[in-house]
């Protein structure tokens, strides 16, 4: 686990040690004071308090086979008016084949009355409803009655699950503070399960022999754990378990289940919707066998078969680790899954001779995977993993915009697992060879007016560049309105043009021309150097943060530029020659301005040397921050001369 900061946890061991009890109340009854509150005395920014989170999980024997189910609870305190959403209530479930099934819901609102009495209003059944929402996925949804600020909220529901060996991950933590969180979960003797504990706040476990194995987890005074910038996913951060089937026991024998990684190895090999995709005969495929025709080298048949991928299929929503209906019908259609997508991609490039091998990976969103623990939950998708000579490259041809020479950005400093009869295993897929690399050349004139005009180029390179590429996509006027217009309101863009943008060797280039009416106070004008680099607000001035800070990639910007002022003009104040290290030399800003009467020409250059900053630096990291954007955005001031 990452580490915290000592503040954070010494906060939390504070707070447990008052003691709060364990005992847990009925349904239908509460305290009066639970309504009578105003704040989460531990966590008082937060608009909700879960007072009771409570999952009961259990294996239910039905004639000769076995299904999972589990029973969940919640009551939620409404402490301020933009949380009463929260009545508002959707579980989502994996319907197809009847696999998932959710029912027994129950659900009720209290409050004080004038007279300070409680009311209790209950869900009504005809306020449940049942709908599919895709092919696969169906849910339940409902609204607690009568809720408004101070309102207290109860609903209880079962998950039900043909599917005995996959029990869901169980989250302590949430969004907003938890006052007492409890999962129970009991298992049959005949089945084996691992779990892995995420957690760095106090936890309370005690084994259950009686009337089956099982294991009580309880957490209490839980800190909500919100959006913070730059942050890689809430499940890296949150205190969780999850849990794998290990071991099966039939009629005294037992069954390993997924034990080590080459077991899950040869697992997803032998599985028909992964592994066996990959020994498809994929026809009509004449046009990529004209395209192969007289190419030798391997990096050259690698990006022909990628982009031949890449423009004639179409991702249609869908994430998974397996293929839906086969890459062979994903074919025929032109669109398919992720999986369907990326497996047709391993499948040609073996075909083709290449060393490509499928590889299981779990995105920024989904979390990063322990490695000591081989369970397949930890992944979210399979890519493509091909070795050529001495550099690997990890393709998703899902992503239009990816150049091959780039690991893609969501899986970006994460381990993947490669998929292979002899060469499988984890591997690190961090590159900093490309950093997100930004350049502008910016060119000035002030007229007698106060009003600037110029031109600019701006070049975006590695991941700049696919930053940017989807929304050139949309429009050249929603790309100038989220890149120049909105975040510079003072400057107006008269024209943009854009080009290279299908060159994957060359950078984004975009020319533009502008005017801008200079900021003034009196006889003074204020000239902005900090412009179009994407760098206008410091995004860390919380005094306080629980994750790391995640850029996914180094950084490297650089401006130059120079402004022309006209007769009756002088410059009044020069920001100075500097230059900023981080003490561990992981940032670095260099500022050279040149002063020559009439002309001033500057340049500025930084550098994020790593791509990710741990939290227990972030206090020295945020100081540096806020040094940094104060020499960004210190002016060049210009003075009008007195007549």
């Amino acid at each position: 686990m990452r580490k915290r900061s000592v503040l954070f946890i010494s906060m939390i061991f504070a707070l447990t040690a008052r003691g709060q009890q364990s005992s847990i109340p009925p349904m239908g009854q509460i305290e009066k004071e639970d309504l009578q509150m105003t704040t989460c005395d531990f966590d008082p920014e937060a608009d909700a308090y879960i007072l009771i989170k409570t999952g009961e999980t259990s294996f239910i024997r039905d004639g000769s086979s076995t299904h999972l189910q589990t029973v969940y609870r919640y009551r939620i305190k409404i402490l301020q008016d933009k949380a009463v959403y929260r009545a508002n209530v959707k579980v989502n479930f994996y319907s197809k084949d009847d696999l998932q099934s959710a029912d027994d819901v129950h659900g009720m609102t209290y409050n004080l009355d004038e007279n300070g009495n409680v009311v209790t209003a209950e869900l009504a059944k005809s306020n449940i409803y049942k709908k599919d929402i895709s092919k696969e996925q169906s849910e339940i949804a409902f609204t607690l009655p009568d809720v408004r600020k101070g309102s207290v909220i109860e609903y209880t529901y079962t998950l039900s699950s043909r599917n005995y060996a996959d029990i869901d991950n169980w989250y302590f933590q949430d969004a907003i503070p938890t006052r007492y969180c409890q999962f129970h979960f009991s298992v049959p003797d005949y089945l084996d399960f691992t779990y892995h504990v995420h957690k760095v706040l106090p936890m309370e476990e005690k084994s259950v022999t009686v009337p089956e194995i099982g294991k009580y987890f309880t957490m209490q005074n839980i800190p909500g754990l919100r959006g913070e910038p730059y942050m890689s996913t809430f499940k890296d951060y949150l205190q969780y378990i999850d849990f794998q089937l290990s071991a099966v026991s039939r009629l005294g024998m037992v069954r390993n289940v997924r034990t080590t990684w080459g077991d899950l190895n040869t697992e997803m090999l032998e599985h028909e919707l992964l592994g066996g995709q990959l020994h498809k005969k994929i026809s009509n495929t004449g046009d990529l066998a004209a395209d192969l025709k007289g190419l030798k080298d391997s990096l050259a048949i690698m990006d022909t078969i990628y982009n031949y991928v890449r423009r004639h299929m179409d991702w249609n929503g869908q994430y998974g680790l397996f293929s839906q209906n086969g890459i062979k019908s994903a074919w025929d259609n032109k669109t398919g899954s992720k999986a369907d997508i990326n497996l047709l991609l391993v499948n040609l490039l073996q075909q083709a001779g290449l060393r490509a091998y499928p590889i299981l990976v779990s995105t920024r969103g989904h979390g990063n995977i322990n490695p000591n623990y081989p369970l397949l939950t930890q992944f979210n998708q399979p890519l493509a993993y091909v070795r050529i000579r001495d550099k690997h490259y990890v393709l998703d041809a899902v992503d239009k915009f990816t150049p091959p020479f780039l690991i893609p950005f969501d899986v970006q400093n994460s381990t993947g697992f490669i998929l292979d009869k002899k060469s499988y295993g984890l591997v690190d897929l961090s590159d900093a060879q490309y950093p997100f690399a930004l350049m502008v050349s910016l060119y000035g004139s002030l007229n007698a007016k106060g009003v600037v005009k110029g031109d600019a180029s701006i070049y975006s390179y590695n991941y700049s560049k696919v930053f940017r590429c989807p929304w050139l996509q949309q429009g050249l006027d929603r790309f100038k309105n989220f890149f120049f217009t909105r975040p510079y309101p003072n400057i107006h863009v008269d024209s943009l043009a854009v080009t290279d943008q299908n060159n994957d060797s060359l950078p984004l280039d975009q020319e533009l021309t502008f005017s801008s009416r200079l900021n003034a106070t009196g006889d003074y004008l204020f000239f902005p150097i900090n412009v179009f680099l994407g760098l206008e607000k410091n995004p860390f001035n919380a005094e306080h943060r629980f994750s790391d800070v995640n850029f996914g990639y180094r950084q490297s910007y650089i401006i130059s530029g120079s402004l022309d002022i006209p007769e009756g003009y002088q410059f009044d104040n020069i920001p100075k020659n500097m230059r900023m290290i981080m003490q561990d030399t992981s940032i670095e800003l260099e500022r050279v301005m040149v002063v020559d009467s009439n002309k001033v020409d500057y340049r500025i250059q930084l550098r994020f040397n790593r791509p990710i900053y741990d939290v227990s630096t972030y206090d020295a990291f945020r100081e540096f921050y806020k040094k940094l954007f104060a020499a960004l955005n210190d002016p060049i001031v210009i003075r009008k001369k007195s007549q």
